[in-house]
């Protein structure tokens, strides 16, 4: 029993290690004024849009446009149609 619990122990240490790794390499982005605008203008140009865009989803889609990032995610049903993104699916 001793064994198992040390094992668990173990376990949440290394998840706990993983995750603050993780963290220490993610930047906070600020919504600056130039990217607000960039996300209203978004919104005109791509209102003619026949499939609704979530709004956080959209919200995404231009951040990752503004900085010229690549969007990581698993989510690819729906980012796979919205223009001039660059998205790389990891979990295939």
């Amino acid at each position: 029993f001793k064994r198992i619990k040390k094992i668990e122990s173990n376990n949440l240490k290394n998840k706990l290690y993983n995750t603050q790794a993780l963290f220490r390499h993610i930047n906070v982005l600020n919504m600056t004024d130039d990217l607000r605008l960039f996300i209203m203008e978004y919104r005109e140009k791509y209102s003619y849009l026949k499939w609704q865009i979530d709004l956080c989803d959209f919200i995404i889609w231009c951040i990752t446009i503004f900085y010229w990032y690549i969007l990581i995610t698993c989510n690819e049903k729906h980012f796979s149609r919205m223009p001039d993104l660059k998205y790389q699916n990891y979990s295939k």
